[in-house]
């Protein structure tokens, strides 16, 4: 009998006929696939249940094979070595795997050749409800990819199929041998730092029991799983990518390296110290985490270690040595908590009514906080929070506090409202461990640093996201009814809170809309995978690689048409000291611009995704996008919010030439692109900070 190819191998440990055991074997009717099941049986007591695995060992896509020991990593590194599958899928013995979802991994991963394919794995409890809300923070039904990062960020090693080849290294174990751990991350961490391609789908395909439920199969109703049938989206990873994820699991990890150590030593107290100094200048970490680990740290902080977890054979001296090598010292956050404290409990007592301003963490005044306090600061109470280098220039137009001084943290506790343009960091260190159940008390009204259109944000800005920061505004400024809509219907926004505003930056472009000058500005926007980058690495990305070309080719335009070049970088590059050195070049970071005299004197824009694209289209001067990296960028940031046909008084192009083309044209009057701009923009008039207060006092009256 020829041989055929198989698609993928399932393995699943197993000590009786369990429910995974059955569905696994069900799995072998899907005709879109060629499956074995490879059963990995250890201390079988029971003799039927021995009869039963000789049963199914009779099939011929089913094989059974024995262990010496119990543990769910050893069963899988010795299942995989039987394995043929060109794809490797893992089981455990609670688990239960969607069929659809299945086939769905296998025709991405064909599709994309990608070497790692993940889905959304659910946890159901006794009552089939979903239990691990930090997979399940977004309207189902409504979701398309806006939470496939959330996928990526996901340790389960069993919501995912792996190419064999890929996976399966002669030098090592893929899975921990000794460890029955369900969250054993060692592939996931081998994959994120290995694999070339790396792909999602918005599918359940994995489903395990969550603790105490006995009746796995009988609980999961027919829509849990019809409501998941949702769009299948591509991920791609650079390497950069790829390292910083690797630090993100390996915080993980260090986190069950902790529970190895107690089952066989005491902490000292000097240890105990250290590990809870770690757990608050790394507060942030902790919304990636499962609700296990949480109850793990949980324990380590109150000196409770009855708890404990298995993954890693490691020792916790390295975990001692990464607190060492950093230098934490948490008096500071602990002096923050405690001015916070004392403002908020006199703001209880008090009838006083302070409103806090901020922007980009105090480091700018080029946006739309300052453009609001300039506005509105010498009429309300209010304090503008900043840096010491903007505070002279930041008091011409009213109060202002220095970014994390005592003063500026006695005031977080005291106000009553705050409003920021990215974040709640923007008025206020510490916010996420600050303000944990007392928001209801206070008003965040989020001015926004853009119009939403260009990329999505998603994962940062959605409903979910900012509430599960704890940064959801009571108010959201927005330019238009078209980007409300957009907002409500992409981001789960209610329309409540979205209020049609303008931007305050608006109010102060310059009067003149098109002044005839021969200053061409590029602005590419950020990649946030950038950041933990060496010199070495960074001056090898595609990010800086396609800047210095297209740079390098507007230099020599500029030469040759008596034009001059203002390359804007974002201020997070400044840690690498580049200098473009290029004739009629100049290069400014954003943190240091003056965006009223740039925007005056600028002829032309030329950007990705950056949103001041919508500050040159409502002044009526001509912009272009090029999106150098355009299927990794919108792969992370979640795709397009708007499509090219929706901005038609944009010229998109593909490569630099494509760029230089049409800045020739446009300087030559050869092309006028249609004025939409009435779509993005509701208000054409100065009066937007105007609005902003307005509908910020009409906001219902706090309750303390």
């Amino acid at each position: 009998m020829e041989s055929k190819t198989i698609d993928i191998s399932i393995i699943v440990p197993a000590r009786d006929i369990s429910y995974s055991i059955l569905n696994a074997i069900d799995l072998l009717e899907i005709r879109k696939l060629n499956i074995e099941v490879i059963i990995v049986t250890y201390n079988i007591a029971d003799s039927n249940n021995n009869y039963s695995f000789d049963k199914y060992s009779e099939l011929d896509e089913v094989s059974v094979i024995t262990s010496d020991f119990p543990e769910n990593g050893y069963c899988f590194n010795l299942g995989m070595k039987k394995a043929k599958g060109k794809y490797l899928f893992f089981m455990k013995s609670d688990g239960y795997v969607v069929k659809n979802g299945l086939i769905s991994l296998f025709e991405h991963a064909e599709k994309y050749s990608l070497d790692m394919a993940i889905a959304w794995a659910k946890y159901v409890g006794d009552n089939g409800a979903y239990i691990n809300p930090t997979h399940f923070l977004g309207k189902i039904n409504s979701t398309t990819f806006e939470q496939t990062p959330k996928l990526i960020k996901n340790t389960f090693p069993f919501n995912r199929i792996y190419r064999r080849n890929f996976l399966i290294s002669d030098n090592e174990s893929v899975f921990s041998d000794f460890s029955n751990y369900s969250n054993d991350s060692k592939p996931c961490i081998y994959g994120y730092c290995k694999a070339k391609r790396i792909g999602s789908v918005d599918k359940v395909v994995y489903i395990e029991r969550a603790e105490g439920n006995k009746y796995l199969i009988e609980d999961i109703k027919e829509s849990i799983l019809t409501s998941m049938d949702l769009d299948i989206t591509l991920c791609t990873f650079e390497k950069e990518t790829q390292k910083k994820m690797r630090k993100f699991f390996f915080i993980k990890d260090l986190i069950s390296k902790l529970g190895e150590y107690s089952k066989t030593k005491s902490f000292k107290s000097k240890d105990i110290k250290d590990v809870k100094t770690f757990l608050i200048y790394n507060y942030y970490l902790l919304k990636y985490l499962s609700p296990r680990e949480l109850t793990f740290l949980k324990s380590i902080y109150h000196n409770d270690l009855k708890k404990r977890h298995v993954i890693f054979d490691l020792n916790f001296s390295a975990f001692k040595y990464i607190i060492r090598q950093k230098s934490i010292i948490y008096y500071d956050f602990i002096k923050s908590f405690l001015l916070f404290n004392i403002g908020f409990c006199f703001s209880k007592i008090s009838n006083v009514n302070i409103s806090l301003i901020g922007e980009r963490e105090g480091k700018t005044i080029s946006d739309n906080g300052f453009a609001f306090f300039k506005g509105v600061g010498r009429r309300i109470n209010c304090y503008f929070v900043t840096n010491e280098k903007n505070i002279e220039e930041a008091s011409k137009h009213g109060n202002v506090l220095k970014y994390g001084s005592p003063r500026h943290l006695l005031y977080v506790g005291l106000a009553r409202r705050y409003f920021f343009d990215v974040s709640m960091l923007d008025v206020s260190p510490y916010w996420g461990v600050f303000n944990k159940n007392i928001t209801d008390s206070k008003k965040l009204i989020f001015l926004q640093h853009g119009v939403t259109a260009l990329s999505r944000t998603s994962f940062y800005y959605d409903y979910y996201s900012m509430k599960y920061r704890n940064e959801l505004p009571d108010m959201l400024c927005v330019s238009s009814e078209f980007e409300k809509k957009n907002l409500i219907s992409e981001y789960s926004f209610p329309e409540d809170i979205i209020k049609v505003t303008g931007f305050s930056r608006y109010d102060y472009l310059p009067e003149v809309a098109k002044k005839q000058c021969k200053n061409i500005l590029y602005i590419p926007t950020w990649r946030n995978w950038l950041e933990h980058q060496s010199l070495d690495e960074f001056l090898n990305s595609q990010y800086y690689l396609s800047i210095i070309e297209l740079t390098s080719k507007l230099s020599k335009w500029a030469r040759e048409n008596d034009h001059k070049i203002t390359l804007v970088l974002h201020h997070k590059m400044s840690k690498f000291k580049i200098d473009f050195n290029l004739p009629c070049v100049s290069f400014e970071y954003m943190s240091d611009l003056n965006w009223e005299n740039m925007l005056s004197t600028g002829r032309l824009l030329v950007t990705d995704y950056s949103s001041v694209v919508f500050d040159f289209i409502r002044l009526g001067k001509p912009a272009i996008t090029y999106p150098f990296d355009k299927e990794t960028f919108l792969a992370v940031r979640g795709g397009e919010m708007i499509t090219d046909k929706e901005t038609p008084f944009l010229a998109s192009c593909n490569n630099s030439d494509e760029v230089i083309e049409n800045i020739e044209k446009i300087i030559n009057d050869e092309i006028t692109y249609l004025n939409d701009e009435h779509v993005f923009f509701d208000y054409n008039d100065r009066l937007n900070c105007n609005r902003i207060l307005t509908m910020a006092d009409e906001l219902d009256r706090i309750e303390l």
